[in-house]
């Protein structure tokens, strides 16, 4: 398939709102958008406006932008879950579907200018360089457009693990077509429930529908409440996916008030003093838990640099990342990733690492 060549008119069309808020765009946001400008290849880490970046903000990367990273030798470090080995740092997949998080800055165009950017041959693409870049799992959202991929994907050769994220039993099926070899009760879904009576009750009969279908399986979750549910009926997933930045987004999925006593994903991104409470309550009693634990949200949609979440994630519990990147940025997270895994000892962290 010929991939078709964006315009910046063209994109500017599609996304009409992006020159008047420009000013409220997150760290993705202007990477991708400074991406669409040039039109020859991703942004030139450090280059001069019009030559890979505008100009300004963190480092010699430019406003969004990091500095390189040096390549890291060797493998990108794995754990087992469930006896499928998989690495660290796993793909995830809203932005190659066009489901994309603004940041909170209420911008309307973002999932459009994601499906203008993601093309079938720049998501194929996309896939690829996960690999290359030594990660061999990646997310799977259970819709038509990305089972299409997917089996293009592995028409091509590819060797991606996928892991299905199953918000009804009615997805099952989809998941087991694409031989999804882990799938988890998606986040939004163990949100809801477990505010209702039977609420554990639901989410173990999904998770014995996953099991059944011989998927490794997960439970994924916002609101802490919802792992904090699950140990005490003892529900035991072969391992937890939970948002986890320090910039306090989605945090706690409106599984508890925030310091105005609203509830929501919005009313998470409160004061300073939210994020260090609600991250210290994620980490103090995700310690407790005896199964891996995928963080994920890690960036915040944009608002935190790689350099700062991936070791704040591994020394605060984590097992794991479940991370949204664009094509270009893959590389230099990869680099980031392992090279903060080669000198995980000298993390301060309390909990174990978990294998199964």
């Amino acid at each position: 398939m010929e991939q078709k060549k964006v315009s910046r008119r063209d994109f500017f069309q599609k996304t009409a709102l992006a020159g008047a808020a420009g000013a409220a765009l997150s760290l993705e946001e202007q990477h991708l958008m400074a991406f669409q400008q040039v039109q020859g290849g991703p942004p030139a880490q450090g280059g001069p406006p019009g030559q890979g970046g505008p100009p300004g903000g963190r480092g010699p990367g430019g406003r969004g932008q990091p500095p390189p990273v040096p390549e890291v030798a060797g493998a990108m470090p794995t754990i087992k879950i469930g006896g499928v080995e998989v690495t660290r740092l796993i793909a995830g997949h809203n932005l190659v579907v066009g489901q994309a998080h603004d940041g909170g800055s209420g911008l309307i165009y973002i999932s459009s200018l994601l499906r203008a950017y993601f093309t079938e041959d720049k998501v194929l693409e996309t896939f690829a360089l996960y690999e290359k870049c030594g990660i061999n799992t990646s997310g799977a959202r259970m819709a038509t457009d990305m089972a299409g991929y997917i089996k293009k994907y592995r028409a091509r050769g590819g060797k991606l693990n996928w892991m299905a994220g199953i918000s009804s039993d009615r997805d099952i099926p989809m998941a087991s077509d694409l031989e999804c070899k882990l799938g988890y009760v998606h986040g939004n879904t163990s949100d809801a429930v477990i505010r209702q009576p039977d609420g554990t009750d639901s989410i173990a009969k999904l998770l014995d529908a996953i099991r059944k279908a011989k998927m490794v399986g997960g439970i994924c979750c916002h609101s802490l409440d919802v792992p904090i549910a699950c140990e005490k009926a003892g529900i035991k997933p072969d391992f937890y996916i939970k948002t986890f930045n320090p910039g306090n987004y989605m945090m706690t999925g409106g599984g508890a008030p925030d310091r105005t006593g609203g509830r929501g994903f919005g009313s998470d991104q409160g004061p300073k003093e939210d994020a260090e409470l609600n991250a210290k309550r994620t980490s103090d009693f995700m310690a407790s838990v005896k199964v891996p634990w995928i963080g994920f949200k890690t960036l915040a949609a944009g608002r935190v640099y790689p350099s700062d979440a991936f070791a704040w994630s591994f020394t605060h519990g984590c097992d794991a990342l479940l991370v949204g990147m664009y094509d270009f940025q893959v590389a230099n997270n990869a680099n980031l990733f392992k090279k903060v895994l080669l000198e995980k000892d000298k993390l301060e962290r309390a909990r174990p690492w978990y294998n199964s």
